[in-house]
C-alpha cells in the first residue's frame, strides 16, 4: 500500500524534515520517492527504517555519485534526491549517520548559511529597488504609474517579510553551528 503526503520543508529545516520522516518510519511508512512538497511512502514494518538527509553544496554536487556509493558502503540505501538534498535509509540502524563529526556538522550549517545569506541579499536588493521605484514614480503622470506604485509597495512588503524570515533562520543556524564549534 502506498501513501502520498504533501508537505513543505525548506532547505534550512532539514533537521525537522528528517525527524518527520523518521516519525513516519516508526509508524510503518518507508520513504520511497521525493518530489517538490511531495513524499511517497510504502507500508513497512514499524521501526524498520532510519531516514537520513544531507544537503550537498555546489562543489560537492560534482561528486554526488561517489558520495552515494560511500554512503551505500556504510550501509545506507539511496532513496531519492530533490535538488541538492539527498535522502537515504537504513534498516533500523540508529548508528547510521551522514554527518558524524562536528566538522561535518559545521560544514553543513555553513553551506546552508551561505545560501541564506545570498537569499537575504537578493531580498534586500529587490527591497531597495522597490523603494527607489516608489520614490521616482510618486508624482503620478500616468495611470500605469499608480499600478507600478502599488506593485512596488506590495513587492517591498513581501521582500521585507521574506527577508526577515530568512534572517531569523540564518541567526538560528548560526547558533546551531556555534554549538558544534564549541564541541570541536
Amino acid at each position: 500500500m502506498r501513501r502520498v503526503v504533501h508537505k513543505f520543508f525548506s532547505v534550512w529545516n532539514l533537521d525537522k524534515e528528517e525527524i518527520w520522516l523518521n516519525q513516519m518510519a516508526t509508524e510503518g511508512w518507508a520513504l520511497i520517492r521525493v518530489g517538490v512538497c511531495k513524499y511517497v511512502f510504502e507500508q513497512c514494518r514499524l521501526n524498520e527504517y532510519v531516514i537520513r538527509t544531507n544537503y550537498l553544496n555546489g562543489e560537492q554536487t560534482k561528486g554526488k555519485f561517489e558520495y552515494i556509493r560511500n554512503v551505500q558502503a556504510k550501509g545506507g540505501q539511496y532513496v531519492d534526491s530533490r535538488g541538492n538534498i539527498l535522502y537515504f535509509r537504513s534498516k533500523n540502524n540508529s548508528s547510521f549517520k551522514l554527518r558524524e563529526t562536528a566538522a561535518e556538522q559545521i560544514e553543513y550549517y555553513t553551506t546552508i548559511m551561505c545560501q541564506l545569506f545570498w537569499s537575504f541579499l537578493t531580498f534586500c536588493l529587490v527591497f531597495i529597488s522597490s523603494v527607489f521605484r516608489i520614490l521616482t514614480v510618486y508624482p503620478f503622470r500616468y495611470d500605469t504609474d499608480r499600478i507600478f506604485f502599488w506593485c512596488s509597495i506590495v513587492l517591498m512588503l513581501l521582500c521585507g517579510v521574506f527577508g526577515g524570515f530568512v534572517l531569523c533562520n540564518y541567526v538560528r543556524l548560526r547558533r546551531k553551528r556555534k554549538t558544534y564549534m564549541n564541541v570541536k
